[in-house]
């Protein structure tokens, strides 16, 4: 008679190659006791741990939208009546006054704090998704043109090197136009002055699955390994000034449209920010 004795389980992430396996090993002794065997089995896990954490990672932003999105929605009153009393005051004592400066400061922490509240309202607000089949050289190329004043400005140039014969995208082109706009501006503002931003795209397949995956290059300094794993949490950022919401909306986007986004630093310096779009058609209509 065999004995099998109770299995232990664990589980392995495998960073060097983004999978996570579900170890098994079961201890089996034959009659005399004497020889026993050791049964390990791999499970490769790394699809279902993926879902789970996406799960696990839209319930708290689900919950945490609406509580942002109630906020945002309370202060604007205040705020816009603070905006027009403001404009009022302006208008009695003039340009020229000696309250001008003050005026000027007013103005551009309003400005500064209604653009928080917009952020905020994007983030909660439910979007729903009207998904077509793009190409996405095209999306890419008008959210390039978008950045142009900004990356003359800070003398940086962006190059657009996304073929244009990729596999069209299911995709709402307004938002995820919006994603790459967002990270090609961050590049830009992370890169040094004579330097670059390359933007280029590739067919992959992840868990059997195609995708069209677009990344952003800089030649900035990159990511501060700690900061890696939070760089997509909401009000998480080392830029002065910044709300540290770009990055999550850019990520909730692409969630919305089955994908993943991601980010890392290159060996040669700078980082990379990787957006990956599945190419098959959605079969629901996404609701953020």
């Amino acid at each position: 008679m065999i004995e099998t004795r109770a299995a232990r389980h664990a589980q392995a992430p495998d960073p060097e190659n983004g999978r996570t396996w579900d170890i098994a090993a079961n201890l089996l002794a034959g009659p005399d006791l004497r020889e026993e065997r050791v049964i390990v089995v791999a499970r490769d896990v790394s699809r279902t741990v993926e879902l789970q954490e996406s799960l696990r990672k839209s319930e708290t932003m689900s919950a945490m939208g609406q509580l942002v999105a109630g906020v945002a929605h309370e202060v604007r009153n205040p705020l816009f009546a603070i905006s027009a009393n403001l404009d009022a005051l302006e208008i009695q004592f003039g340009d020229h006054s000696p309250h001008a400066k003050t005026f000027a400061v007013l103005h551009r922490e309003v400005d500064r704090l209604s653009d928080l509240m917009q952020e905020l309202l994007d983030y909660g607000r439910p979007h729903s998704l009207e998904i077509e089949r793009c190409a996405l050289s095209e999306v890419v190329s008008q959210a390039i043109r978008a950045t142009v004043p900004l990356a003359r400005s800070r003398d940086v140039e962006v190059l657009d090197a996304v073929p244009g014969g990729l596999p069209l995208v299911p995709m709402d082109a307004k938002r995820i136009g919006q994603v790459f706009q967002n990270l090609i501006e961050n590049a830009i503002q992370h890169t040094s002055a004579g330097g670059r931003v390359l933007v280029t795209a590739a067919l992959s397949e992840d868990h059997e699955q195609e995708q069209v995956v677009c990344s952003i290059l800089d030649d900035g300094s990159g990511f501060r390994e700690q900061d890696l794993p939070r760089i997509f949490e909401p009000f998480f950022t080392r830029r002065r000034g910044g709300t540290g919401l770009g990055l999550s909306i850019v990520a909730r986007i692409v969630e919305e449209h089955g994908g993943r986004v991601t980010a890392a630093n290159r060996p040669e310096g700078g980082a990379v920010m990787a957006v990956k779009l599945p190419t098959a058609p959605m079969t629901v209509t996404g609701v953020a």
